[in-house]
């Protein structure tokens, strides 16, 4: 802000500002490319008009607010009222309810918590701690947590082709290393950088 105010005349000020975002954008655009490959999908097209938005908003052009104006979730998966609560009261806190209180009352109404083993590995997954490590998120997802998934929840075959449809449809993305397996079958395809894939 400090140098945004030290430049003279709106234009020399608006200059600042465009060169500013366009760097911030062109480094969020990097950021959310190896973000992608870290989580075992191919890149996205930086021909697709929503990477631009994406990286502008990883870059901190557009900030939290940005996030809501192309979703009801942010990047992070949550909404805006558990963004402004915070990680514990935002996110740990529903998700005990759930697991705990919702199984319950899934289990009264219905005779059985459908999703209990589900809800049971994504709690332990986001409260693991080194899980937010980039170098080895990926490998303690397939290994380990989607074992976890597979071995206690019925429908953890259909939940891992929900993730991998949802990407193919949102972002006409593959994965590198597929939800469910244990080894990866191939490399990222930097290919699909540009639609080639």
């Amino acid at each position: 802000m400090r140098r945004l105010m030290a430049q003279r005349g709106i234009t020399s000020k608006a200059e600042y500002a465009a060169w500013l975002f366009l760097g911030t954008t062109v480094i969020g655009a990097l950021g959310e490319q190896l973000s992608q490959i870290s989580k075992g999908r191919d890149p996205l097209n930086m021909e697709d008009p929503k990477f631009w938005a994406k990286s502008a908003m990883r870059g901190g052009g557009i900030g939290l607010f940005g996030d809501f104006l192309f979703a009801d979730q942010n990047r992070y998966g949550g909404g805006i009222v558990n963004s402004l609560a915070g990680p514990v009261l935002g996110s740990q806190v529903p998700a005990a309810l759930k697991l705990t209180l919702g199984n319950l009352q899934e289990l009264v109404a219905e005779g059985e918590a459908k999703n209990a083993g589900r809800e049971l590995s994504r709690f332990v997954e986001a409260n693991l701690p080194g899980r937010s490590l980039w170098y080895g998120r990926l490998a303690m997802e397939r290994l380990i947590f989607d074992e976890l998934e597979a071995a206690i929840d019925p429908n953890a075959a259909k939940s891992f082709r929900r993730i991998e449809q949802g990407a193919r449809r949102d972002y006409g993305q593959r994965f590198w290393w597929r939800p469910g397996t244990t080894l990866p079958r191939r490399g990222p395809d930097l290919g699909a950088t540009t639609g080639s894939n």
